[in-house]
């Protein structure tokens, strides 16, 4: 207790230079743990994507053609539906399979009496309701016998059905979908809006024959696939990238091949925008760039703050000069030096730790609740356990106690040597 009054005493002696030391320890903290939370939501499993560690994407597909004047052509988009069939159907490992448009598009949704407004629209199968977890409020998601049949049935999400009916039910209602007529089937709960593979305001059936500017390879399809439990994911890229050779034999005599870019992708690699339409995603670079600018967030505030250590120890050389004098050992004065530098870390980075918490309830909207609901694991929201890692914190209060011990050092072996008639004489002066 007395060491900790001690301390504190020091702290207050030069209160510009010890706040600011502080302040750059939790700047620290903060922005490395701000930085790691944000990362660590797009990867999360939560409601209604709680099988983000078991899914997989096949989106677009990249084809490579010879024109007739020998030039070569490529083009890009989302799959013809048939192609996609090809391409991840029946695959070995496969739980479920949902055929789905990857990209929501805006369409007009309108009801009698109501200003037409613009909402985010996206077409699935049955399927898509078993892999994404939807909390239904009323109704229930339409089935396989009413996609087979081509009915319009829609379910749409509860901001959405209060937007066009008020609080009342919206089950059985007729809404206008850019003027064609839809039977509402169910209602959601409005979700995370980082849960964006999951994310729509209104969902309509996928029917087989739905093929919108499809030219056999391209078209609007795309697919969400669940790995089975313990399922190696390479596997089944490995049977993908095998029919991507299948498929490349057959169109040989029309002179297009396709390009593989080692799909289906993960959640990591989509969450990031890895997964180009073009291009093989370089998850390798993607988490370089993620360690420098770790490295860059710490050690910019922790150079600055091991500059104020070194300049605070450095104006109390004679304090140290005096204790030498009355018998204060060296080594005593090493440790005093050390204690202090590591209680002014460990308050830097309870701050900073502080700090990303507040971070996460301010905005609590990214996670689709409030802070309590991220405490409680409420369904549809992340939690704050799934986002926090003790590691994380550990390592970047490490960090910072280095740097600040690095820092300490030189002027704490210069202190624990001072001569103390030199330093009684500078204090007289």
């Amino acid at each position: 207790m007395n060491k900790l009054k001690q301390i504190w005493y020091d702290l207050r002696q030069q209160p510009v230079i010890s706040s600011v030391t502080i302040i750059g320890t939790a700047l620290a903290i903060f922005l490395v743990m701000a930085v790691f939370m944000i990362q660590q939501i797009k990867v999360t499993p939560f409601a209604p994507e709680s099988n983000r560690d078991r899914v997989l994407y096949g989106i677009n597909i990249h084809s490579q053609s010879i024109g007739d004047g020998g030039q070569s052509e490529s083009s890009s988009t989302e799959m013809a539906y048939d192609m996609s069939k090809k391409l991840y159907g029946d695959l070995e490992g496969i739980e479920k399979l949902s055929y789905t448009t990857f990209y929501p598009y805006s369409a007009e949704l309108r009801v009698k009496n109501k200003t037409p407004f613009d909402a985010d629209i996206r077409r699935t199968d049955e399927v898509f309701w078993q892999i994404f977890d939807h909390t239904f409020v009323e109704g229930k998601p339409y089935t396989q016998a009413e996609v087979d049949a081509r009915k319009n049935v829609a379910v749409i999400s509860e901001s959405t059905a209060e937007s066009l009916f008020g609080k009342g039910s919206a089950v059985g209602k007729e809404i206008y979908v850019n003027w064609t007529p839809y039977i509402i089937s169910g209602v959601v709960k409005d979700h995370s809006k980082i849960a964006t593979q999951a994310y729509a305001q209104i969902f309509i059936p996928f029917f087989n024959r739905y093929n919108f500017n499809e030219d056999g390879i391209h078209g609007s399809s795309s697919v969400v696939m669940l790995v089975e439990d313990g399922y190696s994911k390479d596997k089944v890229r490995e049977q993908v990238k095998n029919r991507y050779s299948a498929i490349n034999s057959e169109l040989k005599d029309e002179n297009t091949e396709l390009v593989y870019h080692e799909a289906p992708y993960d959640q990591y690699t989509i969450a990031n925008g890895l997964a180009g339409s073009n291009n093989t995603p370089d998850t390798s670079s993607s988490e370089r760039m993620r360690l420098y600018l770790y490295i860059m967030l710490l050690l910019i505030p922790a150079i600055n703050l091991s500059s104020m250590t070194h300049s605070r120890l450095h104006q109390r050389i004679s304090e140290f000069g005096v204790r030498r004098a009355f018998g204060c050992t060296r080594m005593k004065i090493i440790a005093d030096i050390l204690a202090e530098n590591f209680i002014i870390t460990l308050i830097g980075g309870v701050i900073g730790l502080l700090l990303s918490v507040i971070l996460m309830m301010t905005f609590s909207g990214l996670t689709g609740g409030s802070f309590l609901d991220m405490m409680g694991g409420d369904k549809g929201t992340a939690t704050l356990p799934m986002l926090f890692q003790w590691s994380t914190f550990l390592y970047a209060l490490l960090f910072c106690f280095v740097l600040n011990l690095i820092s300490a050092s030189v002027p704490a072996w210069i202190a624990s040597r001072v001569n103390p008639a030199e330093a009684i004489n500078e204090i007289n002066r």
